[in-house]
Parts: structure tokens; C-alpha cells; sequence
């Protein structure tokens, strides 16, 4: 007995068709081209310290600046702290970055984190602040850190003498 195949060429399977396959194979690797920097990059811990003092209570718009252009390259698995400083500098608790939303709204305040306690804005305590909060996170978090400072100006405390 003779069997007939009654199938057309446009009802061949899709993946029989080479135009497709070789389609399906170069999004894919686009796509993969695309995601690897997300993932093959190592994460970072990222320490933005902002001026709080009071000269600097005019310079909102930049430190909202600051934190937003930290934060639009923060990818998952980096890890941001904060440092406010003004007479002294403030550490706050580390966050991890899960995603681009995890530190939405953080950028949107307005209000300064911290006041000065005495007149002065000195840069040393800040660096020496910094390097601790360094020190100790590196202890559970061997990923590489960044220091980004904003600054209006760099004054010492009073009775202090200026390092520059």
C-alpha cells in the first residue's frame, strides 16, 4: 500500500526552517550579550558620603544628584552605604541592592540625615570615619568599595587648625 504525504512547504516544522533557527540563535546570543555585564561584573560596596553641614544646607539638588547617579549604576548584588557628614560623619547600615527599585525615594529627601553639633566641616575625621566603615564591612563583604564624596567646602572645627 502507498501512503501519500499531503503536507505543503508551509506546513513544514519551524525548527526544519534554517531563517528561523539561525534567528532564534543570534537573539539569543544578543540577549545573552546584553545580560552578562549584569552578571559577570563583581559587586561592589559603594560608600556616597554627602555634605551635611550647614553650609552646604543650599546644595539639596546635589545631593540628590549624587545619590541618583549612584544609583542608576547600582546593579544586583552591590551593596550602598551612606555617609552624612558635617562635624563628624555618620555611617549608616548597609543596603543590598536587589534591584534598580530598591533605593527608590532614597534620593527624593530632602531633609539633611545630620546637623552640626559645633561649627566646622572637617575633611580628615570624615576619612578616617570612612576607612573604618571600610575596614569593618570588609570583614563579612571581601567585594571591592568605592568613596565618593560631595562636599561644599572642607572647614576645620574650631580649635582645630586647617590641614590644606
Amino acid at each position: 500500500m502507498m501512503t501519500i504525504n499531503y503536507t505543503t512547504e508551509s506546513e513544514k516544522s519551524w525548527y526544519k526552517s534554517p531563517a528561523i533557527v539561525a534567528a532564534l540563535g543570534v537573539s539569543a546570543i544578543a540577549f545573552g550579550a546584553f545580560l552578562y555585564p549584569e552578571f559577570a561584573n563583581q559587586p561592589i560596596v559603594h560608600y556616597r558620603a554627602d555634605d551635611n553641614s550647614l553650609s552646604a544646607d543650599r546644595y539639596n539638588l546635589q545631593r540628590q544628584t549624587h545619590c541618583q547617579l549612584s544609583s542608576q549604576h547600582y546593579k544586583p548584588g552591590d551593596t550602598a552605604v551612606s555617609i552624612p557628614f558635617a562635624d563628624r560623619a555618620v555611617v549608616t547600615q548597609p543596603v543590598s541592592i536587589f534591584n534598580s527599585l530598591t533605593l527608590m525615594g532614597e534620593c527624593q529627601k530632602n531633609v539633611r540625615s545630620i546637623t552640626n553639633q559645633k561649627p566646622g566641616t572637617p575633611l580628615i575625621p570624615l576619612l578616617e570615619r570612612a576607612k573604618v566603615a571600610i575596614q569593618q564591612q570588609h570583614q563579612t563583604n571581601k567585594n571591592p568599595a568605592i568613596l565618593t564624596i560631595l562636599a561644599n567646602a572642607f572647614e576645620p572645627r574650631q580649635g582645630e587648625r586647617s590641614s590644606a
